[in-house]
């Protein structure tokens, strides 16, 4: 507001499925998460919603400047963000801030692929009239295993009226980063690295059906896999989905940096998706929220540190935001102490160690060979790191 932007507008999409009423003639019913997971047609209902509206009109004047409080609510699927002209042109815009972490200044983004609680504070701006339209789009063929969504129009603005007199200079704006989270995750902080992967297993013996998995465990409600102590150690995360799956990769309680984004699909259609999954930086770029593409890779770096009059101690997790992965099992959780000793009782799949000890190798892999649970990570979690394998010889390359 100080720099001239006095209206904001919340942008809230959610994933609607309706389907046709059995007892009603002309009548849609609203079906439960799980319907868009398991039937057999996921693009066949499908109604983005936002705000609680079917494409809604929104009205703006030449040269007005809007924040626009961007919010995917998704809990089926992504969805992405692309503003068209009235001719089909893509109209950039400029986005400010990450899941509520802002940059220095706005960077210019051709469009957005966003997950359930991936937020975006774009700064609005349209210096001609006309129709400006809001699309989902180029998602068939990426998203659950090749079934959907279909391109959709999610919402338009309306740009009419007189111009602004004397508009915002948006590219030029500056902000005053957040007291918090503002030095960047260098690699020579690393001192532990972890692998972990998101699976699908597929056996009908097991209900539910698929199984949805953390580094091929599904939740257990007094397992915790691993123990963090807040002593300002930093570790590298690589994120993998062993599927053709999307997994938004949600942590609580502590946000990270994104270093870089990779994936090793090869799907024809899916070119363009990959490429706006791939590109989401600036890098770093602080998230508490990432999509993990399909064979895909996201690594990213978390320093564990406490937070002032705050008190940390005590479990938490973190998941795959699609509901019906992370309610079938795709979840874990994790627990904070202020010192190494401060863990108590439950078993750990860590065994109570913080990486906090330098491997010797900044930014590698986890060190030691041994077997035993004395380098900070269970032989089962080692043994793990072999799905890198069925990401393809790319992804190697950009472990390197």
């Amino acid at each position: 507001k100080q720099q001239g932007v006095t209206r904001e507008l919340p942008f809230v999409v959610i994933d609607q499925y309706n389907a046709p009423s059995e007892d009603e003639n002309n009548t849609y019913v609203v079906q439960p998460f799980l319907y868009a997971q398991t039937d057999n047609h996921i693009a066949e209902g499908l109604q983005y919603m936002v705000n609680g509206m079917p494409q809604p009109t929104f009205e703006m004047r030449p040269g007005e400047t809007v924040w626009l409080k961007y919010l995917s609510g998704a809990v089926n699927i992504v969805n992405s963000f692309h503003i068209l002209r009235e001719d089909g042109t893509p109209f950039p815009v400029y986005d400010a801030a990450s899941d509520g972490i802002n940059y220095a200044s706005p960077v210019l983004k051709k469009a957005f692929i966003n997950g359930g609680g991936m937020r975006q504070d774009i700064m609005l701006q349209f210096p001609e009239a006309g129709l400006y339209h809001v699309w989902t789009k180029d998602l068939v063929g990426v998203q659950f295993f090749g079934l959907g969504p279909a391109d959709m129009r999610m919402a338009t603005f309306n740009v009419t009226g007189d111009p602004v007199e004397s508009p915002v200079d948006v590219a030029n704006m500056k902000f005053s980063l957040p007291k918090t989270h503002t030095k960047d995750i260098d690699a020579s902080e690393v001192t532990l690295s972890r692998v972990v992967t998101f699976d699908i297993t597929g056996d009908t013996t097991i209900f539910p059906f698929p199984q949805f998995k953390i580094n091929g465990e599904a939740f257990e409600l007094d397992r915790i896999m691993y123990d963090l102590t807040l002593d300002g150690h930093a570790e590298e995360w690589i994120l993998i989905s062993t599927t053709n799956v999307i997994h938004p990769f949600h942590l609580h309680v502590l946000p990270f940096q994104v270093v870089s984004v990779f994936s090793g699909y090869n799907g024809t259609q899916n070119t363009d998706s990959i490429k706006i999954m791939e590109e989401i930086g600036p890098y770093p770029q602080w998230r508490d929220t990432v999509v993990v593409p399909p064979y895909g890779m996201v690594r990213i770096r978390i320093r564990f540190d406490g937070a002032p009059l705050v008190d940390l101690n005590g479990k938490s997790v973190f998941h795959c935001h699609m509901l019906a992965h992370e309610d079938t099992g795709m979840i874990t959780a994790i627990r904070f102490a202020d010192t190494e000793g401060g863990f108590g009782d439950g078993e750990s799949e860590s065994g109570g160690e913080s990486g906090s000890e330098n491997d010797g190798e900044s930014g590698g892999e986890s060190d030691g060979e041994s077997d035993d649970d004395s380098s900070g990570r269970s032989a089962h979690e080692k043994a793990l790191q072999l799905a890198i394998v069925t990401v393809g010889t790319l992804c190697l390359s950009f472990l390197g």
